[in-house]
């Protein structure tokens, strides 16, 4: 089966809209990794990436879809953005499909690092493959964004540390076919730190991240460092009995 498949995605139905001051955008540059199965036949296509979409709420995503064996119903499932599963060897497999959470995001204020953005699409079952396509996503990660106030000097990067085992960032199992997020990849690409690049001035403002989903109990110790172009500030929060929580699919505020 040869098909021209053309994916329509908007931020209020598919990122979880956060309002005018936070808006999630979609990212500049990136691409979809969109599954197809057919019976037994596990296929994944890329689609044509675009610089047209930084700054946007609507994108438009299309797909060359070739080699598909012909059957009764398709299912569709797949990744935003493609570059969470690149340079991964997934051998066909959606249903331990492998991704990756970036540790060093780019930030701008109010914004999260689209790379770090990772959402899985709500898998389908169709009976012929559409030319359109209204795509549907849930969040893969937690949504993270820490609180500055009365910094005195321009800040280069904020680092978020939380102890070991933890892991903030690095590989993970997704079943595409479910659309639902496994566990973490045990090879030495987890990551209990997060590193955020941006230009932060002086003041109070919001730093954002993505992490995967971490719970800190009462007693352990959460650290933030913060580097300007001199200096590098540190400072330990440690949990309370009402803990932290970084809960994928939400808003975690610190």
């Amino acid at each position: 089966v040869s098909a021209t498949l053309t994916m329509h995605a908007g931020v209020e139905e598919t990122k979880t809209y956060l309002g005018e001051d936070n808006a999630v955008l979609w990212g500049k540059g990136e691409a979809v990794t969109l599954y197809v199965g057919s019976g037994e036949t596990a296929k994944f296509f890329n689609s044509a990436s675009t610089d047209a979409y930084e700054g946007a709420e609507s994108a438009s995503f299309t797909f060359e879809i070739d080699g598909v064996t012909e059957a009764d119903t398709y299912a569709l499932g797949g990744i935003y953005p493609a570059s969470a599963a690149e340079g991964i060897n997934n051998n066909d497999n959606p249903e331990s499909f492998k991704i990756s959470l970036p540790a060093t995001q780019n930030a701008e204020l109010g914004k999260y690092d689209p790379s770090a953005y990772i959402m899985v699409l709500k898998p389908e079952a169709v009976e012929e493959l559409p030319s359109e396509y209204t795509a549907s996503f849930r969040r893969a990660v937690a949504l993270n964004k820490i609180t500055l106030t009365n910094v005195k000097e321009d800040i280069s990067s904020v680092e978020i540390t939380v102890p070991e085992k933890k892991y903030l960032a690095g590989r993970r199992y997704v079943d595409l076919t479910t659309g639902e997020s496994g566990e973490v990849y045990e090879s030495g690409t987890q990551t209990n730190v997060v590193k955020v690049n941006g230009d932060f001035k002086s003041g109070s403002f919001d730093v954002w991240f993505c992490s995967w989903g971490v719970e800190l109990v009462e007693g352990e110790a959460l650290t933030v460092k913060m580097a300007s172009a001199n200096n590098t500030y540190t400072r330990t929060i440690t949990t309370r009995a009402e803990g932290i929580k970084f809960v994928e699919g939400d808003l975690n505020p610190l």
